[in-house]
Order: structure tokens, then C-alpha cells, then sequence
């Protein structure tokens, strides 16, 4: 009898060894609704005024961290050459870049970053990808005057207002960045990640 009760003990210590500590688990959700603030679970920052990079003859670009650790996760660039004496727009290029090990961006098979609208879901069980994506690509390949031109645009992100590009910190802690993009310039309003 004792020694079956040994063998319980010593089984029951065995497998209480390998089954996860629950504090180890994370306790992330594994989705965000974007644009859903009530739930309380979001470090969100509101950039006041909007930051907004235009590039104007040489590149410009906003670089930030969004999880407190002091390391920059995230930047935007943009870079204009203008013709004529700054008459008309000759190229742009508009570029999203993750600066952290633990930064990635939410991209569709194509390798584009994917755009989100207000309360569209993000899962952390999208395409996650890091380093550095064109938004945008813009060039003109013969000008006439301002009326009579041809180009060419990459990049899906054309003339898009108030939208977002999903973000992921750590593996697990899911945002967003609130962006428009055009060829002329990039606002960015607020970026959000879950805490």
C-alpha cells in the first residue's frame, strides 16, 4: 500500500512539473476591434497636433516606441523631388519600417502592409512580417505641363484617409497605427497597443 501511495506522490509531482504556470501564459487577448476604446485594455496615444511628414526635397521621417521600453518600435518615411522649382510633384515614396526585434506589421500576400478600417478585427494569427514595406511609390515618366502627364504608383496605400496598419509588439500584443497616405505627404493621428 505504501509503495502505490509513493508512486501516486511521485507521479503527481511529475506531471504537476510539466503542466504551464498560469502566470507564464500570457494574457493578451489574441484580437483587437479597432477603434474599440471601451475595453480599457489599450495604451493609447493621440498624437496632438497629427504628425505630418511631407518630404520636401530631401526625406523626412517619424520614428516612435509604443510599449514603454524606450526603444523606438516603428517609423515612417517620405521622400518628394519636385520639378519644375517645386511646380509640380516629379516622385514620392512613402515607406513604414519596424526598428525592433519584437516590432512586426500586418501584411497581405503580396507583402504589402494590409489596411484596415474602423473596427475591422486583428488576430494574432495574421501574416506578421518585419522590416521595411512601401506604402507608396509615385513617379511620373513623362510630363508635358501639370494636365498632361503619365505615371506610375506602387504600393496599395494611394490616397488613403483615416486608416490603419495593424502592428504587433512581443508576439503578443497586438495595435494599430491610424494613418492617411498620399503622394504629397503621411499623417499619422495615433497609434494604439494592447496593455
Amino acid at each position: 500500500m505504501s509503495r502505490i501511495f509513493l508512486i501516486t506522490i511521485s507521479l503527481s509531482l511529475l506531471i504537476g512539473c510539466n503542466e504551464k504556470n498560469p502566470i507564464e501564459e500570457s494574457t493578451y487577448p489574441p484580437f483587437i476591434v479597432i477603434g474599440d476604446y471601451s475595453t480599457g485594455n489599450l495604451i493609447l496615444t493621440d498624437i496632438k497636433p497629427d504628425k505630418t511628414l511631407y518630404g520636401f526635397l530631401s526625406e523626412e521621417s517619424f520614428h516612435f516606441e509604443c510599449n514603454n521600453d524606450f526603444k523606438n518600435d516603428f517609423g515612417f518615411s517620405i521622400k518628394t523631388i519636385w520639378g519644375q522649382g517645386g511646380g509640380f510633384l516629379y516622385s514620392s515614396t512613402v515607406k513604414i519600417k519596424t526598428l525592433t526585434e519584437g516590432a512586426f506589421i500586418s501584411t497581405n500576400p503580396s507583402r504589402n502592409p494590409k489596411i484596415y478600417l474602423t473596427y475591422d478585427t486583428i488576430t494574432l494569427d495574421r501574416r506578421w512580417e518585419k522590416g521595411e514595406f512601401l506604402l507608396l511609390g509615385f513617379e511620373i515618366t513623362s510630363y508635358n505641363n501639370p494636365f498632361d502627364y503619365s505615371s506610375i504608383i506602387s504600393g496599395i496605400w494611394n490616397d488613403i484617409t483615416e486608416s490603419y496598419i495593424g502592428i504587433k509588439v512581443n508576439e503578443h500584443q497586438l495595435g494599430w497605427i491610424k494613418v492617411d497616405i498620399s503622394k504629397q505627404n503621411v499623417r499619422i493621428y495615433e497609434y494604439a497597443l494592447v496593455k
